[in-house]
């Protein structure tokens, strides 16, 4: 079980172990993550998507897994040259500093696992260049579920599609991790394999309580807000869930806070502005200390 924050405000998720396992094989076909695989994984373990972007397909290759959380830069390097590792999973946000850094130039680097938190920044990434890794873009929606997709040719992100979303992409042979449609509210929600069903506890519905809410044909709404391009059957994650702040993993309702430091200081401000790096930075005022 791990936990997610909706505009509504914390709801648990409970998944069961072949949900983690649709995530992980996502993770593994899109990344085209071979067996033997050595893994080295900058991503905490302790939601649905660290799982499914380590744990997972580091079990499901039989390969071998690098830990690395807290970044360091000096560390990261010298585990890359001490174990070598053919793929790597890093924040999507650092990728162009890592390798302007030279830390994504050793040898046997096939693959790197963009980590998307926040999916709306992905398509304004700059290009990848790289002679001989692949980058793979993945884009997460909380605690619901995470899409992968491949940068193409020249380097360039590229949106998910309406509808079915397949692994790997590109081939005769790959198959649906995924279903993403847009509500009749302009936001992106999903189905599958490796998306939640059930309320936790089961059966519960407590007044007044956020829960997770699945619709008929169970598709789950992300609460992203997303533009589809009807051309191309296209779909581009425009914004955060509305009210929902993200500061790295850490994601919380900006409402509650605002609360909480009117409490504290009832002349106090707070607000959440834009950070290429973490998704958002805290900033605020308050009266001068005495």
């Amino acid at each position: 079980m791990t936990f997610d924050v909706t505009p509504d405000g914390l709801v648990a998720v409970a998944r069961s172990h072949a949900e983690l396992i649709a995530g992980g094989l996502a993770t593994l076909l899109e990344g085209r993550i071979e067996p033997d695989a050595r893994l080295l994984g900058c991503f905490a373990t302790g939601s649905f998507a660290g799982l499914a972007l380590t744990i997972m397909p580091w079990l499901l290759s039989g390969g071998t897994l690098l830990l690395h959380h807290g970044f360091d830069d000096s560390a990261f390097a010298a585990q890359c040259r001490e174990h070598c590792p053919d793929t790597v999973v890093v924040p999507g946000a650092l990728v162009p500093q890592l390798a302007e850094a030279g830390l994504l130039a050793h040898g046997g680097l096939k693959n790197v696992l963009a980590a998307w938190r926040a999916p709306e920044r992905c398509l304004t990434s700059p290009a990848w260049q790289h002679s001989s890794a692949g980058l793979t873009d993945i884009h997460i929606f909380g605690e619901i579920g995470l899409l992968g997709s491949r940068r193409s040719a020249d380097g360039v992100a590229v949106p998910l599609p309406l509808h079915a979303v397949v692994a790997p992409s590109g081939s005769a042979n790959a198959v649906p991790v995924a279903d993403i449609a847009r509500t009749a509210s302009g936001t992106l929600s999903m189905r599958g394999p490796m998306v939640p069903r059930h309320r936790f506890p089961p059966g519960a519905e407590p007044p007044g309580q956020p829960r997770l809410k699945a619709d008929p044909d169970g598709f789950v709404d992300t609460f992203y807000p997303c533009r589809l391009d009807r051309m191309s059957s296209a779909v581009t994650v425009t914004g955060p869930p509305p009210g929902v702040v993200s500061v790295g993993a850490y994601r919380f309702v900006l409402r509650e806070l605002e609360d909480l430091v009117r409490r504290a200081d009832s002349g106090a401000f707070v607000t959440a502005l834009p950070n290429a790096i973490a998704g958002h930075r805290l900033a605020g005022i308050a009266a001068a200390a005495t």
